[in-house]
């Protein structure tokens, strides 16, 4: 992956948070917790 590719496209981060909700709802899955297994910030996600 090239740099311009990590720092990238807006539309992965849009899909993203256009599937977040339905993905976080069926699985009942909260930002922290999602954060904490991603080792990512919650801000990030």
């Amino acid at each position: 992956m090239t740099e311009g590719t990590a720092a990238g496209s807006t539309v992965p981060r849009r899909q993203l948070g256009r599937y977040r909700p339905d993905l976080s709802n069926r699985t009942r899955l909260t930002v922290r917790a999602a954060a904490v297994q991603l080792e990512w910030s919650e801000a990030t996600i």
